[in-house]
């Protein structure tokens, strides 16, 4: 008989050490799975070309779809495993077949970017851990869907399976191209000839006078052309204020309000790029 209650008591200690094991706040729980919440989900138009077909994550000479996702991750790192871009319906669910897929190989990659730095190169695992406010570009490759009143569903997987979506809806009508960023080279530039130029800008007219010393140059110049769209077309020509007396064209690129690279130059022209 005793053995009988023993066994009885054994039993009913067994069931309920589970219960007690979870609920004594002393003891280690298992850690839940944690997500973060989309907060917006945009469509930004076809201004930019970052990724290509496949698994091709550099750009490939076609203007990707540009969206921007922003994520509220919780104060702790989450892992974010992938996230996919679907061709979708009026309500919201996947059709059409169009999938870019930071994962799966089976689709075209879909090119995330965070702060101008592209996260992954190709389709990989995982897109790594991220806290807090969290903000994304997405670049599709254009697959011919990329139509006015054409719905896109984002899929957000984070470590554990946890999942966060959200649709968009893009515009009746594309947005107007973005304008062409207006390019002043007016100042003071230094070049890697070793010289100083001082560039004058009126317009699309430009004039230079280049030195390589302000007190006894070994060579200076002056310069004289237009700026059509990015590329600067310019006659030039030494002066005596240095020894050196030659001539020529240049055709430069300006890359930017801060960068002068050359393209062509005759005349024994020395520099090639000009910074300030």
């Amino acid at each position: 008989m005793l053995k009988k209650i023993l066994f009885c008591v054994l039993l009913i200690m067994l069931f309920l050490l589970p219960s007690l094991y979870d609920a004594h706040p002393g003891y280690a729980q298992t850690p839940q799975p944690q997500a973060g919440n989309i907060v917006s989900f945009t469509w930004l138009g076809m201004n930019e070309d970052k990724v290509g077909q496949w698994g091709r994550g550099t750009p490939d000479g076609t203007k990707d779809g540009h969206f921007n996702l922003r994520i509220i991750n919780p104060p702790n790192d989450v892992e974010i495993t992938s996230i996919a871009v679907y061709s979708a319906n009026e309500s919201g669910a996947p059709a059409g077949g169009q999938i870019w897929h930071t994962a799966n190989t089976s689709n075209w990659v879909l090119g995330v970017f965070q702060q101008g730095r592209q996260v992954n190169p190709s389709h990989v695992r995982t897109l790594g851990v991220f806290r807090g406010d969290t903000v994304f570009d997405l670049y599709c490759n254009d697959s011919g869907w990329f139509r006015p009143n054409q719905n896109f569903l984002v899929e957000v997987v984070f470590a554990g399976g946890a999942k966060a979506t959200r649709v968009v809806k893009l515009p009746a009508t594309p947005p107007p191209p973005p304008q062409p960023q207006a390019l002043n080279i007016h100042g003071v530039w230094n070049c890697n000839d070793g010289g100083k130029y001082y560039i004058r800008q009126i317009g699309s007219k430009i004039w230079w006078f280049g030195e390589s010393s302000p007190t006894n140059p070994g060579w200076s110049n002056v310069a004289y052309g237009t700026l059509t769209s990015n590329e600067l077309r310019l006659e030039w020509a030494d002066v005596p204020k240095g020894s050196i007396m030659g001539m020529g064209t240049l055709i430069l690129q300006v890359i930017s309000n801060n960068r002068i690279e050359a393209r062509q130059k005759t005349g024994g022209f020395g520099g090639s790029i000009w910074t300030r």
